[in-house]
């Protein structure tokens, strides 16, 4: 593409505040830099603003696709150097670990106490084995990967004790998964895809 449409398309450079209740202290900032500091309910105006004071831009979506393509090829990332400096005290994540599947058993098994079936009346929950294990994993590393990704903490997807419920009873439809402890309308409707397709596909 012809690199001078970038650099003579005009670039509106703008701090966004989400927080309405954001303070910001500009008491030594320019002019220019104040007006640049706007809250979001400001910004469709601004940007109509700015537009009527250059319309002789006029570029062609495809064209501004170009150019967003061109910048992100470009593009560097550059260390932060407020997080390098403190990055020695910010909690470090632990990932999931997965039980390790059981070995194959060998041609002669041991003799062994056989385990009873779990009871639901008493609350006792249903032992890891090698029969649920993978769906004991795969509802692990879900809870961990979708606490991430909402920023909550893995309890508040499902705890424990659901989650063996889960592997115990394995709900194959939001009517099943209700019946499920402490899964409510909101809670089904939000994670309800996640963990039947994952009862599915391991239970």
């Amino acid at each position: 593409m012809d690199k001078s449409l970038i650099k003579n398309t005009p670039i509106l450079s703008l701090v966004v505040l989400a927080n309405p209740k954001t303070i910001v202290f500009d008491k030594y900032a320019t002019k220019d830099v104040k007006n640049k500091i706007i809250r979001a309910d400001q910004l469709k105006v601004t940007i109509e603003k700015w537009i009527k004071n250059h319309n002789e831009v006029n570029l062609a979506v495809l064209t501004m696709q170009d150019i967003a393509n061109e910048l992100i090829a470009h593009s560097i990332e550059r260390p932060d150097p407020i997080i390098a400096k403190y990055e020695m005290y910010l909690p470090k994540e632990k990932p999931v670990q997965p039980i390790a599947e059981p070995k194959a058993e060998p041609t002669t098994p041991p003799i062994s106490t056989p385990v009873p079936a779990s009871n639901s009346t008493t609350g006792h929950a249903p032992p890891v084995t090698s029969s649920n294990i993978k769906l004991y994993n795969a509802l692990k590393q879900y809870r961990y990967n979708t606490s991430k990704a909402e920023n909550v903490k893995a309890y508040v997807v499902f705890n424990n004790a659901q989650m063996e419920e889960i592997i115990e009873k394995l709900p194959r439809s939001n009517d099943q998964l209700l019946k499920i402890s402490g899964f409510g309308s909101v809670k089904v409707k939000k994670y309800g895809d996640g963990i039947i397709n994952l009862v599915k596909t391991h239970g």
